[in-house]
């Protein structure tokens, strides 16, 4: 390890990493008040991914079926705040270099999904430990009474999968 971190290339992709990340937190912090109560959750998320995709270091891309009706404010907030986290932990630590996040609502469900094509992870190798942003996604899924599934393979990517029974 120290002869990565004497290694010029490695500290400047290091810097790089950390300055897209707390940028990706800033922009999405900085925005989320306006865009996503005035436009809802649809324009917020894709002004995100246009915002992340602007940097160079990952591309993301939106794909929407069925979000013909905005979501109360609260649930937009939360799902919104999902997203922030789970772009910068792919950002952060995956080293992937395409993104896509997907809403499908359907009635009274909505399924959202978030894919990377990143180095991956296996939870089980995690040795109990709780990863502090993937625990968040979790408090914030189970506050909505969601369900979610995490697959992720080394070298392929990670998906992650929340479902939701929306009340309106």
């Amino acid at each position: 390890k120290a002869e990565l971190k004497a290694d010029p290339l490695f500290t400047k992709s290091y810097e790089m990493v950390n300055t897209a990340s707390e940028e990706v937190r800033r922009i999405a912090h900085n925005m989320m008040p306006e865009v996503l109560i005035k436009l809802g959750l649809v324009q917020a998320t894709q002004e995100l991914c246009n915002s992340i995709s602007a940097g160079k270091l990952l591309n993301v891309s939106l794909q929407v079926y069925g979000m013909d009706k905005r979501l109360n404010s609260s649930t937009e907030v939360m799902l919104f705040r999902i997203l922030q986290e789970l772009l910068n932990n792919i950002i952060k630590h995956s080293q992937a270099t395409e993104a896509i996040i997907q809403f499908n609502r359907e009635g009274n469900r909505l399924s959202v999904t978030v894919e990377d094509n990143g180095r991956g992870f296996n939870l089980a190798e995690s040795d109990g430990k709780t990863h502090a942003g993937l625990s968040s996604v979790e408090s914030r899924v189970s506050y909505l009474n969601g369900k979610l599934s995490i697959d992720s393979q080394k070298e392929v990517g990670t998906t992650v999968m929340m479902d939701f029974l929306i009340n309106e």
